[in-house]
């Protein structure tokens, strides 16, 4: 399981922290990788959170937009969008079962409500609406939804895919490296007592087309991710 101090410590063996100082500390490291790496990783590999839509969630003088709450007494969230959403009870969304079955449908028609349940039902599509709001098709009258949302990992890291961690530690890399190529780049070197000290400019430059190249690896294997919905054809 990913840490932070874990995260912490290979950025600085890969840096040469001991055997040289370096500009930051541990928490100026772990900042950077809260405010950027964190969130640049999850929008290709992004955190799941489940939550339950009410219709008390509705945005008022609508049909079918709700509110998405974003606060968690554990743990709060930022929203990066919605991957999927679970209807609680089709006969409140949008369906006229009368239109269907027609008005005397209540007295002796069992196999009727069997056929019911294997209709061909519209599939409910939904659209984020940034920051915190989903419309949903069609629309909803009573029921309930189960929403999966796509939120940025939290800082803590150990919602991070086990197979994705040595990837989040690269990147994490890379980006500290191009923190300090760019504290660095003011000088060329350093003159001492005991001559010029060499700051390894070329080692941090390489930090910026490592790091496109990783994110093009990302780009390509988003749509391969884990917990991706598939879809089977035979």
């Amino acid at each position: 399981m990913l840490t932070m101090t874990d995260t912490i410590r290979y950025i600085e063996a890969n840096i040469g922290y001991k055997f040289r100082d370096i500009e930051i500390d541990d928490n100026e490291i772990m900042d950077a990788i809260i405010n950027h790496t964190l969130p640049v990783f999850s929008s290709y590999f992004p955190c799941q959170y489940r939550k339950f839509l009410t219709p008390c969630d509705r945005v008022p003088d609508t049909m079918n937009q709700f509110f998405i709450d974003s606060t968690d007494p554990q743990e709060p969230y930022e929203i990066l969008g919605v991957s999927q959403i679970y209807v609680g009870d089709y006969n409140n969304l949008g369906y006229d079962t009368s239109m269907i079955l027609g008005y005397n449908y209540a007295s002796g028609f069992s196999n009727i409500f069997a056929n019911l349940g294997r209709m061909a039902i519209n599939p409910v599509v939904f659209e984020f609406i940034p920051p915190n709001r989903v419309e949903i098709r069609p629309n909803s009258y009573k029921t309930n939804f189960l929403i999966e949302l796509k939120v940025v990992h939290p800082p803590h890291l150990r919602t991070i895919h086990p197979g994705m961690e040595e990837y989040f530690k690269r990147l994490a890399l890379y980006d500290i490296q191009i923190y300090l190529y760019n504290i660095r780049s003011r000088f060329q070197t350093l003159n001492t007592p005991f001559g010029q000290i060499d700051l390894n400019l070329d080692i941090l430059n390489d930090a910026f087309s490592k790091r496109e190249e990783l994110l093009e690896l990302f780009r390509r294997n988003m749509g391969k991710g884990f917990n991706r919905k598939r879809v089977w054809i035979y």
